[in-house]
């Protein structure tokens, strides 16, 4: 077959830095960050989802190809964490050679689960051993910071190679208190949520369109001197970003309001979340996730008990444990550090799923 003469030409991207995709099974989170405008010779794509194969068989009988593709389902098939991890750092390298604008990871979690097992099997490259720990749950948690951060670096080595970074990743279930709350979250650590700065939740469209509706995670404005008056910041996109007919992918969308930002106006109804996308926006709970929530604590301590109204706070002491367990911290120090912040000792308890008296044993021993 004949290859296609490149038609390339200067990509300008609608939304420059790195780019976190997520959202639910196949409401086209490969295909939106695929069509983020760049000519596929330009764009490195890391696919780790398989999906993204008949992409590229498509490409090729046209007579097209990405500047780069790595099937890394198959390139790593059997490997441990630590060859997916020396895997995925060799592709980096081999990027680094090449001309690219956009660089697509889908999916972004299995290899971000591999940086914390590199840095628990070489802690000297991080810290000298006097730094580190003896405790092993203080040590954890050191771990995980230094993963955390090596995750940045790494995301900031990708943005090099490219001005536009598409980190992609699938959803997972919510546990708070190790009791599922019904809500999924994105399958991602902290650092991408803090590194991108452009973050997007990808719903189906309720009109029964293909092209998928935007939740907007993380916004993105434009800053500009105006003189008299110094630094100004405009909001580009609502929270809601809905294709409107005609508009064949939520980029069309995104870029109808960069050409014409939302400013400070007031948001029309198709630009308003509904009571759950805003849950999903803002990280909370529904009143229906709250009550299951409660009812499964309840259950699990063999208790009767409706959801009180003070379900907010309890949701909100057990996320903190949550989330200082993740961290590596043991529950003593959670539960003296929960029970400084003004806790009671019933609320803690039922937080953290033991009894009254440890907790109190805990607190101060």
């Amino acid at each position: 077959m004949t290859k296609v003469k490149s038609k390339a030409t200067k990509f300008i991207p609608v939304v420059p830095g790195v780019i976190h995709v997520t959202g639910e099974s196949d409401v086209g989170k490969t295909l939106f960050a695929l069509q983020c405008g760049a000519h596929p010779e330009r764009i490195g794509f890391i696919d780790d989802d398989t999906k993204g194969r008949a992409t590229v068989d498509q490409l090729r009988l046209n007579g097209f190809e990405f500047g780069a593709y790595y099937d890394l389902k198959s390139e790593t098939k059997g490997l441990p964490q630590l060859g997916v991890y020396t895997r995925c750092m060799a592709i980096i390298k081999e990027l680094e050679k090449k001309s690219l604008d956009v660089i697509v990871w889908d999916t972004w979690s299995r290899f971000a689960s591999t940086l914390k097992p590199y840095v628990r099997k070489n802690m000297l490259l991080f810290r000298e051993a006097k730094d580190w720990a003896s405790m092993g749950q203080m040590k954890g948690a050191q771990q995980w910071k230094e993963a955390q951060e090596l995750e940045a670096q790494i995301i900031a080595r990708l943005n090099v190679i490219a001005p536009v970074v598409i980190l992609v990743t699938h959803l997972k279930d919510q546990y708070i208190g190790n009791r599922k709350t019904g809500k999924q979250i994105p399958d991602a650590s902290r650092t991408i949520t803090r590194v991108p700065s452009f973050r997007l939740w990808l719903r189906r469209n309720p009109s029964g369109s293909p092209v998928p509706i935007a939740l907007v995670l993380k916004r993105i404005a434009k800053n500009e001197f105006v003189a008299g008056e110094g630094l100004r910041t405009t909001n580009i996109l609502p929270p809601r970003v809905e294709p409107l007919p005609g508009e064949r992918s939520a980029w069309d969308a995104i870029k109808r309001y960069v050409a014409d930002p939302i400013g400070n106006r007031a948001l029309e109804k198709h630009e308003i979340p509904s009571a759950f996308e805003k849950s999903l926006i803002d990280g909370t709970l529904t009143d229906d996730q709250k009550r299951a929530w409660m009812l499964s604590l309840a259950a699990a301590a063999g208790e009767e008990v409706k959801a009180p109204p003070s379900s907010d706070a309890e949701i909100g002491v057990a996320a903190r444990v949550t989330e200082m367990r993740d961290a590596g911290s043991d529950d003593a120090e959670i539960a003296r550090v929960l029970k400084k912040e003004g806790n009671s000792y019933p609320k803690i308890a039922r937080a953290m799923e033991v009894t009254v008296k440890q907790v109190v044993a805990w607190c101060r021993g």
